[in-house]
């Protein structure tokens, strides 16, 4: 499936987690929300287990895919994180710094170079997307601290992207081995299954502890652990198909920033299924932005020609 494709299924499916975010992120503790989503994420890749032949894939693609894991943890926990005190309006639109992030280090990692045309087309979108996003309600000093995370967030994803290059495109090459898309989607969510699930434990283990209440068996945090609410689960079903979508994408691109760039033109489409893209405040603004965000894609196509 073409490289342009499948980062379009990427930015729908970025779009569709926000809105679920929208909703839900607020209601619970971080770590219970994404681990939840996640564990929700994992169940839906179980029936290509049937299909993944693991005894043939190098040691390396798992210690690289473990790393990615990792990354990809630390970066969603950061953003919701934020998005939990700072307010999605507030701490999604700084997340596009992944764009930014990425296209320095793909370049000094990965000597990707772009084109004049190419940078001037992400830094568009980064611009529109922005700027779609940011609204007039100010953040107390209070909270002002929380921006940190949404930074660390950005800089994660970018590592996280980075890997999957590595991964898909590069490690090929070196090992000689191709890596499946069945068998990087079965161990990546593995991966970020066992890991969300360590932490959520020793988040339990270590509260009951600090706050001086009894211990409880284990059984009991596996009993109370997963959320169960039908967003949550259509959301793990859309991170299952955005994270396959992104790797494959990823393998293809000409350039890693081309596959980032088209996901970071994500809030125009989040914005318009949660209904505000033409609200009634600040519609100029959105409609400029969201002209931006067009262009964009479109100097970025050009630059591909």
């Amino acid at each position: 499936m073409n490289w342009i494709i499948l980062s379009l299924i990427v930015m729908i499916s970025v779009a569709l987690i926000q809105v679920i975010l929208k909703k839900d992120v607020g209601k619970t503790h971080t770590i219970d929300f994404t681990r939840s989503l996640y564990t929700y994420a994992f169940l839906f890749t179980i029936p290509f287990i049937l299909f993944t032949d693991f005894k043939t894939i190098p040691l390396e693609y798992y210690e690289v895919l473990f790393a990615g894991s990792i990354f990809n943890i630390l970066a969603v926990v950061n953003l919701f994180r934020a998005i939990k005190y700072l307010g999605i309006g507030k701490a999604v639109p700084l997340s596009n710094l992944e764009l930014v992030i990425t296209l320095i280090l793909s370049t000094l990692i990965f000597n990707e170079t772009l084109s004049i045309i190419g940078i001037i087309g992400v830094l568009t979108i980064f611009l529109g997307a922005y700027t779609l996003q940011t609204g007039k309600k100010t953040i107390s000093k209070r909270k002002k601290r929380y921006y940190s995370y949404v930074l660390l967030a950005a800089l994660f994803y970018s590592l996280s992207s980075l890997t999957d290059r590595l991964i898909m495109k590069y490690l090929p090459n070196i090992l000689n081995y191709q890596l499946l898309g069945n068998q990087y989607i079965v161990l990546m969510q593995g991966f970020m299954f066992i890991n969300y699930w360590i932490i959520y434990l020793t988040y339990k283990y270590y509260t009951d502890i600090k706050n001086h209440r009894n211990v409880k068996p284990l059984k009991h945090y596996l009993k109370i652990g997963l959320k169960r609410d039908n967003l949550i689960i259509i959301g793990g079903l859309i991170i299952m198909i955005y994270r396959l979508s992104q790797a494959l994408a990823i393998s293809t691109a000409p350039a890693l920033i081309y596959v980032i760039a088209i996901k970071r033109m994500n809030p125009l489409l989040s914005e318009m299924m949660a209904f505000k893209l033409f609200h009634e405040t600040e519609k100029m603004k959105k409609l400029l932005s969201t002209i931006i965000i067009i262009i964009g894609g479109y100097i970025i196509m050009y630059s591909l020609i």
